[in-house]
């Protein structure tokens, strides 16, 4: 019978890629000094006020040498909640090539967009100035998603010759569109 206990890295991994795909963003950040152009860096995160589960992460992500930093804020009475920051270009290109087939989903896309795009920004000479290529790769990573699943349905206050008088019908936006 297989070991129900097991701890190889490699479960470690997965469980980290859940914490990413469930408490986590991947993400480009933009900051601007004065006189000088925008300034992108990807960061991957991950954010929880369990302290256990951080120091969980911390540890397999030393386990794969990958540098993070680990920020606390605490609001008005509220738990303290701790981030988890892997920032800049080598270590997100890192941490997305080592976490890339533990996530899913929409991480998963943009962990592989940050890949290409850290990869094609190391292609060029240092400060070399963003591209084309540049903007489409970031507005993939910063776009959020459109899920169909969580589209709202509306009230539509329109009789139906099949209602009764009063009687409200939901639709939802796809059928409207048809």
């Amino acid at each position: 019978m297989d070991n129900q206990q097991r701890n190889t890295a490699e479960d470690r991994l997965h469980w980290l890629g859940g914490i990413i795909d469930g408490e986590g963003s991947v993400t480009v950040c933009m900051s601007r000094q004065r006189r000088s152009p925008i300034n992108y860096s990807p960061r991957i995160c991950f954010v929880n006020t369990d302290v256990s589960i951080i120091e969980a992460g911390a540890a397999i992500l030393k386990e794969n040498d990958i540098p993070f930093h680990i920020a606390s804020t605490c609001s008005g009475g509220f738990k303290v909640c701790y981030r988890v920051n892997i920032g800049g270009m080598k270590r997100s290109l890192r941490a997305a090539e080592l976490l890339v087939n533990y996530v899913r989903g929409e991480k998963k896309r943009k962990m592989e967009v940050m890949i290409e795009w850290i990869k094609y920004r190391f292609s060029l000479p240092h400060k070399h100035p963003q591209t084309e290529i540049d903007m489409q790769l970031l507005t993939q990573i910063r776009q959020k998603p459109i899920d169909p699943l969580l589209a709202v349905p509306f009230r539509d206050r329109t009789p139906s010759p099949t209602s009764s008088v009063g009687e409200d019908t939901v639709q939802s936006a796809s059928n409207v569109a048809a």
